[in-house]
């Protein structure tokens, strides 16, 4: 038996099972297949939504950017919306020209993964986080490493810049934050 329910801010109606009242049924154990080689996601797909509604159903790819050689660890939008950065296993961060749709910069520079990117707020400034534990700051202007930061005893995993850009906030595979 079938539900149809419409999403108040979708114009198309979804389609979903109406509630059961009798216990999950689960299906039976069956021996699986020897796992294959897994191979990484090693693009950046951005999806466009209609404007001032948050209707995932209604969205459509809006580009594609594939330029990393390795699997794309995480992404940030500028504060523009103009622009995004991308880190990867590759050991580059990239800048993308969303109206271009071209990679505008390719920061190089950590010596293991980039595990974590954003933009400093309001600012040209990219901050990254990486397997080689160390943190670094990327000039957007001129495309050089601005600042680096030492200190954390393993790999790093993310980085958040303060609402203000005054500060930033680290984690590391050994439960550490740093500030």
């Amino acid at each position: 038996q079938q539900q149809a329910r419409v999403h108040k801010d979708c114009s198309t109606e979804t389609t979903h099972p109406a509630p059961s009242q009798k216990p999950l049924e689960h299906p039976p154990l069956v021996p699986r297949p020897a796992p294959r080689a897994r191979t990484w996601a090693r693009a950046l797909v951005i999806w466009a939504s209609f404007p001032s509604t948050i209707c995932f159903a209604a969205a459509s790819c809006a580009a594609t950017f594939t330029d990393h050689t390795q699997a794309v660890w995480a992404c940030a939008f500028h504060h523009t919306g103009d622009f995004v950065a991308t880190c990867s296993m590759d050991h580059t961060t990239r800048r993308w020209d969303l109206s271009s749709q071209r990679c505008r910069q390719t920061f190089r520079g950590h010596v293991d993964a980039i595990n974590s990117v954003t933009f400093q707020p309001y600012a040209n400034v990219i901050a990254t986080a990486s397997g080689d534990k160390t943190l670094s700051l990327w000039d957007c202007r001129s495309g050089l490493c601005a600042q680096t930061f030492y200190g954390h005893k393993n790999a790093c995993n993310s980085i958040a810049f303060k609402p203000q850009g005054d500060m930033v906030v680290s984690t590391d595979a050994d439960g550490t934050v740093r500030i």
